[in-house]
């Protein structure tokens, strides 16, 4: 027996169809009739250490290839000893930008967000523990999306989409309104 959900379970199949809708289908709505900036796409997995949030965000993944040509990223945010300036550096890397020839954090972070914004890019970050590794990632709009996997609620981060990865009711589990 597998340690990992069964992706034919209704309960992932509807915690997937709702992060479809959330990353995917209301972005997409939502820029036709925009009026102002956009919230970012951003869906949180918040659970203990486990493979349910990892499980969760790679199926997730799986199904969401097409709408992401540009790539899909796995990234553990923990890994990097440098906080939110480091998580940068290495994404800019991954989109074969070199971070040292763009100057000051901020300059960098400008950068990442305007490549965030013009690709379909899909980044997975695991294990984030506060809300600083993740806003400079965030964009107004564009069609990059995140999920991040954090042991608890980012409180501090706004328009993010959260699911309890550790709720035994899944559909209830979801909170924001689409």
């Amino acid at each position: 027996m597998s340690a990992f959900p069964d992706p034919s379970d209704t309960g992932l199949s509807a915690l997937i169809e709702w992060m479809r809708q959330v990353l995917i289908e209301e972005p997409s709505r939502q820029a036709a009739h925009a009026a102002g900036p956009l919230a970012p796409r951003l869906v949180e997995l918040v659970g203990s250490q486990g493979p349910g949030k990892i499980a969760l965000a790679v199926q997730a993944a799986a199904r969401f290839r097409p709408y992401f040509p540009d790539g899909q990223f796995y990234v553990h945010a923990e890994a990097d000893a440098h906080g939110p300036d480091g998580l940068v550096g290495r994404l800019l890397r991954v989109f074969e930008i070199e971070p040292a020839r763009h100057g000051t954090l901020e300059e960098q972070t400008g950068w990442l967000r305007t490549t965030l914004r013009s690709r379909q890019a899909l980044l997975v970050l695991d294990n984030v523990k506060e809300a600083a590794q993740v806003r400079p990632l965030l964009t107004s709009g564009g069609a990059s999306a995140i999920i991040v996997l954090t042991p608890r609620r980012l409180a501090a981060l706004e328009g993010v989409w959260t699911i309890d990865a550790g709720d035994s009711a899944p559909v209830d589990a979801c909170s924001g309104v689409l």
